[in-house]
């Protein structure tokens, strides 16, 4: 396992994650299995190109950038500014105030959902 495979593998995985999609969802919109997007993270199997391409459709990310010769910032590439600048804010924050912006995030997640009574 080399390093480009390990770093290419998280790139998905944040992509992933951030959107919120799971392993065997991504796995069926590209036909495998979830163990083999479970080894891709993981840099255990390298990602081919027409591979990365289906994964970055399925994901609505341009990956090719991480493969460019001089690489790239793998969170750069899967993250909108809104949402580096919003990490960058939350990693300043201490822990009591972190979890008050997550239960925050997550009653507004469930509004946007329908699950919730709208906030007033």
């Amino acid at each position: 396992m080399i390093e480009f495979d390990k770093n290419l593998g998280a790139a998905v995985r944040s992509a992933r994650k951030a959107r919120g999609v799971k392993q065997p969802d991504l796995a069926s919109a590209v036909g495998l299995k979830h163990q083999q997007i479970q080894k891709y993270e993981q840099g255990v199997n390298r990602i081919s190109a027409g591979m990365l391409l289906q994964l970055g459709q399925a994901l609505s990310v341009d990956f090719s950038p991480l493969v460019a010769p001089e690489g790239g910032d793998p969170v750069a590439a899967v993250l909108s500014q809104d949402e580096l600048r919003l990490l960058a804010d939350f990693n300043q924050l201490g822990t009591k105030r972190r979890s008050v912006v997550l239960d925050l995030l997550n009653t507004l997640v469930e509004v946007e959902k329908g699950g919730a009574e709208t906030l007033t």
